[in-house]
């Protein structure tokens, strides 16, 4: 049996304050990657305070399936492997909140099997979470429907 992770088929959970141990070492990762300065009492500061406050965004850790090997049985495990932080606005254009992906962050050196191509129910998800559905226009909606697609993300490459 396998202890890779598999991000083939990745789940999503919301994280909780429990989860900045988690995400700072990801949030560490991928600001340097991005070039940016990290600084972990005010980027933990910054977490705890989106974690705290669902009117300013949500905060999902990407897990990957990992099958342990046991003695008498097989079980299934999901390790955090990245995280996706959605921010929430306000739009007079779009009538209502709007949100966007402010951080989207994968472990470098797994298999990314076309993660672009799929949107794991997280367009549907986000739109949830804004007014968007009831009060965008009935054109935009449908664009927005072909779309079907979360807006581009820095994805490190192995």
């Amino acid at each position: 049996m396998s202890t890779e992770p598999s991000i083939a088929d990745p789940s999503f959970r919301a994280a909780t304050e429990s989860d900045a141990d988690t995400l700072l070492p990801f949030m560490r990762d991928y600001y340097a990657f991005d070039g940016h300065a990290f600084d972990e009492r005010k980027a933990r500061s910054a977490l705890i305070t989106l974690l705290r406050d669902p009117n300013l965004g949500r905060v999902w850790l990407v897990l990957a399936n990992t099958d342990a090997a046991d003695k008498h049985e097989k079980t299934e495990r999901e390790l955090p492997v990245g995280y996706i932080v959605l921010c929430f606005g306000y739009s007079l254009e779009w009538l209502g909140r709007d949100a966007f992906v402010d951080e989207f962050y994968l472990l470098p050196g797994l298999p990314r099997p076309r993660l672009g191509t799929q949107d794991y129910g997280l367009p549907r998800r986000c739109r949830a979470l804004t007014e968007r559905d009831r009060t965008t226009p009935r054109s935009d909606a449908r664009q927005y429907k072909r779309a079907r697609a979360l807006p581009q993300a820095r994805l490190r490459k192995p």
